[in-house]
């Protein structure tokens, strides 16, 4: 490489001139390499063997929660599998009845199942009812119908993969009433009569005359008070009624007979009440009152009370 010294540039080795000032070029000189630093020799490094770890009694505790772990988890597992085929295996279900009807005032029915599972649940039901398990069986509680009026539904069962529906239903009101008796009579001293009822009612509405009273009633039956008499007989009907459905009792009562006014003899209509039949000489006792001038009451045939 050459080297102008007035311009202090260098140039390649084919060039003998400046291209600048003109001036001769100059072999440029090349400073020799510092010399070689000698490195000491490196000291022989003995074998150093590794060191030994101690055994720490954590790690074996690390060890055994995993295995417990991992055995945990095996047991899940295997828990789940046999849960699921357990709750699934049920393949038919059936129910002894298909349908409930209640009537308004509610109750209760017994529900048997037939089925091949080992579990069943209840997924849906209406809320005026209420179902308490019985293994193969259950129970349902039907709450008393306030509304006015019919209402349908249905109860669904499912086992596993199995569904069924049981339809339940109940009456908005009363479908029948009955009374154990038609007529009932009582003396003039009065008294209690108990008359039985059979109703899908709950809550029957009664009337009644004025000479009787009507004590405990409910949808199984009431007590019938008859007040005492000292007038003439008397009659009357009970009636019991819920929504459009009734029942009635005839009543009767003895009471002072109105014909003879409660003294159980007339006067004799043969001789007027004088005893005798005839005038003057061809007068002589009456043949039909034996001159008493009465004779038995024919309504009441003598004792009063009709």
């Amino acid at each position: 490489m050459k080297h102008c010294k007035n311009c202090n540039t260098d140039y390649a080795e084919d060039l003998s001139f400046c291209t600048k000032c003109g001036g001769k070029l100059e072999e440029k000189e090349t400073p020799a390499p510092p010399p070689a630093e000698s490195v000491p020799p490196v000291p022989p490094v003995s074998p150093v063997s590794p060191p030994v770890s101690k055994p720490r009694s954590g790690g074996l505790m690390v060890r055994i929660f995993k295995r417990v772990v991992a055995i945990l988890v095996v047991i899940a597992v295997g828990g789940y599998l046999w849960w699921s085929h357990y709750q699934n295996a049920t393949t038919y279900m059936r129910f002894n009845t298909e349908g409930e009807l209640f009537a308004k005032g509610g109750g209760s029915a017994d529900v048997n199942i037939d089925y091949d599972g080992n579990v069943w649940e209840v997924s849906y039901k209406p809320s005026w009812i209420t179902i308490n398990d019985y293994g193969d069986k259950f129970r349902m509680y039907c709450e008393e119908n306030q509304s006015g009026r019919d209402r349908e539904d249905h109860i669904t069962i499912k086992s596993g993969k199995v569904v069924q529906t049981l339809p339940v239903g109940q009456f908005g009101s009363v479908q029948y009433m009955r009374l154990s008796e038609k007529t009932i009579s009582s003396d003039a001293e009065g008294g209690y009569i108990y008359i039985d009822m059979d109703t899908d009612g709950v809550d029957p509405k009664v009337r009644y005359p004025r000479f009787c009273e009507i004590e405990d009633l409910t949808s199984e039956g009431f007590t019938v008070r008859v007040k005492k008499n000292t007038s003439y007989s008397r009659t009357g009907t009970i009636t019991i009624s819920e929504d459009d459905v009734s029942a009635s009792i005839y009543v009767t009562q003895s009471g002072k007979c109105r014909n003879c006014n409660g003294k159980g003899r007339i006067s004799c209509s043969t001789c007027g009440g004088s005893g005798y039949s005839g005038w003057g000489y061809y007068q002589s006792m009456c043949y039909a009152c034996g001159s008493e001038g009465t004779i038995s009451c024919y309504a009441c045939g003598g004792d009063g009370e009709q």
